[in-house]
């Protein structure tokens, strides 16, 4: 994706023969396999998912940040972790967690303690905590939040 961005951007330059083309923008790729339950992550620049435990607790994968797609062929990393059966994984943009004159980290302990209150179905939960997050801090930025409960596949016991 990052050789794509930088590729189009060379190939629509404006007027001051300068891109024409925004470059740079951050990514979250995460891959989950039902079959191991276990999720491979890479950031461009992006915040790290949130990790809801079925028991409640809220944690934010250790994803290394790498530099925002377009900016310049680097490599990234990623990482791999276990979701337990019955886990929600939260992927969200910055919009959601920062806003001028507050600091990122008090945004995601906001985001922490919204993501951590009890909802009967995910679709609830979504609205409350977009609903808690802006309305004690609104956002000039986009605000997406998209919750995922993966499920592992059943095992085949033979015959």
């Amino acid at each position: 994706m990052d050789e794509l961005v930088i590729e189009m951007a060379q190939e629509h330059p404006d007027d001051t023969g300068f891109t024409s083309i925004a470059v740079g923008a951050t990514c979250l790729y995460a891959i989950y396999d039902p079959a191991t339950r276990r999720c491979a992550m890479a950031s461009a620049g992006h915040p790290p998912p949130a990790i809801i435990s079925p028991d409640g607790t809220v944690a934010f994968a250790d994803v290394p940040p790498g530099p925002p797609i377009g900016v310049g062929m680097m490599e990234y990393e990623s990482v791999e972790m276990e979701l337990a059966e019955g886990s929600v994984i939260a992927l969200y943009t910055d919009g959601l967690i920062e806003t001028r004159g507050r600091d990122i980290d008090e945004g995601l302990d906001r985001l922490r303690g919204a993501l951590a209150e009890p909802a009967p179905a995910l679709d609830e939960l979504c609205a409350a905590v977009v609903e808690a997050m802006v309305a004690t801090a609104p956002s000039e930025d986009d605000v997406t939040l998209l919750l995922a409960r993966p499920h592992a596949t059943k095992r085949d016991a033979g015959p």
